[in-house]
């Protein structure tokens, strides 16, 4: 749908004459309406007479309602299309590279789900058809609101995959969703937006979690300050669950999480830099999950404080 609608906003600016400037403003907030949620671009690149299109950095934020956080964090799209088939009204696509770096499954204190918070665009959708499409997702994190204190599960995918001769924007939204939640091992969805927009419901069938951890431990290396991170750590751990023991001076804390006992450990690297360790298990047995969760929470909050310093 994003790809449809930037290629045709572009096509109409060009004959327009509008200034890059102004261009990239106005697409940001066109998108922004389109979707129901803030949208933003990092680098957006269009030729018409090459039939190319990359975009660099596009986020789209959680819609009114939900967390402060990233819903869609897509750093890298690259397609190549056919401009005189698009001329006539169809898109059709000989490659098409996307890497999901992050998706967001949100439920709120009522229990609606963020996806189905965004707006879904009605009438005719573009013909479209795409010859080869390589497709990677990273994470897949799953959050609900709905009880005294979130409940947040990260699923590092690292999944890297090719697919040919998909036939249509139903088949591409189809396949993107059902890849993200199979892969990710998350039962029952139920997500109203996508059935509507793919007039009918959607079967996902349940794969369990195949990764490379199995321990119950993730580790990351973040741009924060020790002492800065440690504070960060224990506040998600508050947020999240019981701390049951803090310890600055080893930079460690000790928490019960979902039933799970986790373990956070920090070590600095240099001034602005420390590795985290965030261990999960439940009745001895790893819960990958959980710790995914825990990390994925507190590297929002170093984020969130990066772009307030900045």
């Amino acid at each position: 749908m994003l790809i449809c609608a930037l290629i045709i906003i572009t096509g109409l600016f060009v004959f327009l004459s509008v200034r890059d400037e102004v261009f990239e403003v106005l697409t940001e907030a066109i998108l922004s309406k389109i979707v129901g949620a803030k949208l933003t671009m990092h680098k957006f690149d269009l030729v018409l007479a090459l039939g190319r299109l990359n975009i660099d950095g596009l986020k789209i934020q959680n819609p009114s309602g939900f967390s402060n956080d990233t819903l869609l964090d897509l750093p890298k799209i690259s397609v190549k299309f056919d401009r005189l088939a698009l001329a006539k009204g169809r898109l059709e696509i000989s490659r098409a590279d996307i890497y999901l770096k992050e998706l967001l499954f949100e439920k709120d204190k009522q229990g609606k789900m963020n996806v189905d918070a965004l707006k879904i665009m009605s009438g005719p959708v573009l013909p479209m058809h795409v010859d080869n499409l390589n497709l990677k997702i990273l994470l897949v994190v799953e959050k609900d609101c709905r009880g005294k204190k979130p409940a947040v599960k990260g699923h590092y995918l690292n999944l890297d995959k090719a697919y040919r001769n998909i036939n249509g924007f139903n088949d591409l939204m189809t396949l993107l969703v059902v890849e993200s939640l199979k892969n990710a091992g998350i039962r029952d969805a139920k997500i109203v937006g996508i059935s509507m927009l793919l007039a009918g419901p959607v079967a996902i069938p349940f794969v369990a979690v195949i990764n490379d951890m199995g321990r119950g431990k993730v580790e990351h290396t973040l741009t924060s300050g020790a002492d800065e991170l440690f504070d960060i750590s224990l506040k998600i751990a508050q947020s999240l669950g019981a701390v049951e023991r803090q310890d600055k001076g080893h930079y460690q804390i000790q928490a019960r999480i979902q039933g799970a006992g986790v373990v956070i450990k920090l070590k600095p690297r240099s001034k602005d830099l420390t590795e985290i360790t965030v261990t999960a298990k439940k009745y001895f047995l790893a819960k990958d999950d959980i710790a995914s969760g825990v990390l994925y929470e507190i590297a929002q909050q170093v984020n969130t404080k990066k772009r307030r310093k900045g």
